[in-house]
């Protein structure tokens, strides 16, 4: 990867990374917040709410007791308990009490249906002509009615099929119950309470439901669900999963009615506000991005191009141009380091210079040096040789060439035994690789070879191992003598004194032969 795209990456990682984690921070912090600051208020609507509610109550359960109370009402009852269900007292109080209910009904818009049960529990008179005569004796609304006001559960109405609850009261005359009055309520103002979105937003929604989970009022149509009860008989607040949708939810428990008021809102409409302000941030965030990554790139191209220049001159150097020298342009720490460089390239130069002026007098030397060994080498009358640790031969004299007849090319790189043929020549070679140091490591042996006339001519032979500056063995150099007059000095020699000791011989004979003569003529005379 290139320095200037590692700076570049560098400069984003370093601006995107504390945006992201302040983004990330702000953003949780600022839900949380506004997270609570909506359960306050969704508690706060549904405890308004719910003191509506109480207040709507305790409202029609006053209905219900002025309904009992009314003198139309204790009168015609008192008068249909003392007389004959079939006399005309009793028919007549019976239309009083109907016509009385139906002037109610229309006074208390809140009651769908009032009836009137007697002591007992039989209904004698009611807006509802079906019902007259059932006995409800056994009913809640009947036995808990009979001595004070009472209001039923929410319970879906068989003949209604809709929520409907029941409040009763009792009708006295004195202090005796001769009877019950019953009003079904009508939920009408319950459900424009509960589907009120006032104060809401576009997805706030609330409903009621008792404490079985039994819905009583305001489930809209596209809520599919009521959230799960918890915490009988508390308030709760928290987050539900509700069609996909996280939910806010404030729950508040309506003791007396043993009812939960519950106001919920989608959570993404209470963060609208926080998600767009971050959508906001994120565009901006990106542009101030693009503007550090276009910045970073200007810079790093500052930095990186001074540095890029002194890798060529680097590689220059390497490839072995020692001239060059590299523009300096900035005055920091990269334009000191390039000034050095310059510094440094001349300095390698000049040693350069005078290593090659060095090297070509020691070669000059050294060729004069290998010029007089190879005129001394050639002048040498016997045949001299070098083979490596291999016994070919690496260089060899002119008389060596003469002695054989051949080229320098069939003798170079050849096994000297097999350039000099003799029976003697190869294991004599072979005791070099063993020789020590005794006399310089330097064996003779006396051989015949066969010359370029074919004539096999007495060679006397020394060896001697030829070492490296480490003095380890690096070869061995061989000289060959042809000891032909030598050999022939040697038979006269051999001969010469043969004759003088046969002439010796003689010479005793004579000398024993005058010793015996002039004995011999001594003793004569």
């Amino acid at each position: 990867m290139r320095l200037q795209l590692k700076l570049v990456l560098l400069f984003l990682s370093v601006s995107i990374v504390p945006f992201g984690i302040i983004g990330y921070y702000t953003y949780t912090l600022s839900a949380e917040s506004m997270e609570n600051h909506a359960f306050v208020h969704l508690t706060s609507v549904a405890h308004t709410r719910a003191d509506y509610l109480d207040s709507w109550i305790i409202y029609i359960q006053d209905n219900a007791e002025v309904v009992a109370g009314a003198p139309s009402v204790v009168q015609n009852l008192e008068a249909m308990e003392a007389a004959n269900s079939s006399s005309i007292e009793y028919r007549q109080a019976k239309k009083a009490i109907e016509a009385f209910e139906d002037l109610a009904m229309e006074g208390y818009a809140t009651f769908d249906e009032i009836f009137v049960l007697d002591s007992g529990g039989t209904i004698v008179a009611s807006t509802n002509k079906n019902i007259i005569g059932e006995n409800r004796s056994s009913r809640e609304y009947y036995r808990e009615g009979r001595h004070a006001a009472h209001l039923t559960s929410a319970y879906i109405s068989p003949t209604l099929d809709i929520p409907t609850m029941l409040v009763s009261a009792p009708v006295r005359s004195g202090n005796i119950t001769i009877g019950v009055v019953v009003c079904r309520t009508n939920f009408n103002m319950l459900h424009a309470t509960i589907h009120d979105r006032k104060g809401l937003g576009k997805t706030g929604r609330a409903f009621l439901i008792d404490s079985n989970g039994y819905l009583v009022s305001g489930l809209p149509d596209d809520a599919k669900t009521i959230p799960i009860i918890r915490n009988i008989s508390e308030n709760y607040c928290g987050i539900y999963t509700s069609n996909g949708k996280e939910v806010l939810i404030s729950r508040v428990w309506m003791p007396d009615q043993k009812w939960y008021l519950i106001v919920e809102q989608d959570r993404d409409e209470v963060l609208h506000s926080l998600n767009m302000l971050i959508e906001r941030a994120i565009a901006v965030i990106i542009g101030v991005i693009v503007l550090i990554g276009i910045f970073s790139i200007f810079t790093t191209r500052q930095i990186t191009k001074p540095i890029e220049r002194l890798h060529v001159g680097a590689e220059a150097v390497a490839a072995g141009d020692y001239s060059m020298q590299v523009p300096v342009i900035t005055e920091d720490e990269i334009g000191a380091l390039t000034r050095r460089f310059n510094e440094m390239t001349s300095e390698l130069d000049e040693t350069h210079r005078k290593l090659r002026n060095r090297i070509a007098l020691v070669n000059r030397d050294l060729e004069n040096q290998k010029s007089k060994l190879e005129s001394i080498l050639q002048s040498i009358p016997d045949c001299v040789f070098v083979t490596g640790t291999d016994f070919r031969i690496i260089m060899a004299n002119q008389a060596c060439k003469n002695f054989k007849g051949v080229p320098e090319e069939e003798i170079i790189g050849k096994l000297c035994y097999d350039v000099f043929s003799s029976d003697a020549c190869k294991p004599r070679c072979r005791l070099l690789e063993t020789t020590g140091d005794d006399n310089g490591g330097c064996i003779c042996w006396e051989m015949h070879i066969t010359d370029r006339d074919g004539r096999s001519v007495p060679i006397m032979t020394c060896g001697a191992p030829l070492r490296g500056a480490d003095g380890n063995v690096i070869g061995h150099v061989e000289v060959m003598r042809d000891i032909t007059r030598m050999k022939n000095v040697t038979e006269e020699l051999r001969r010469a004194n043969a004759e003088l000791e046969l002439a010796n011989e003689e010479l005793k004979k004579l000398d024993e032969l005058k010793t015996n003569f002039i004995n011999i003529a001594s003793h004569e005379l």
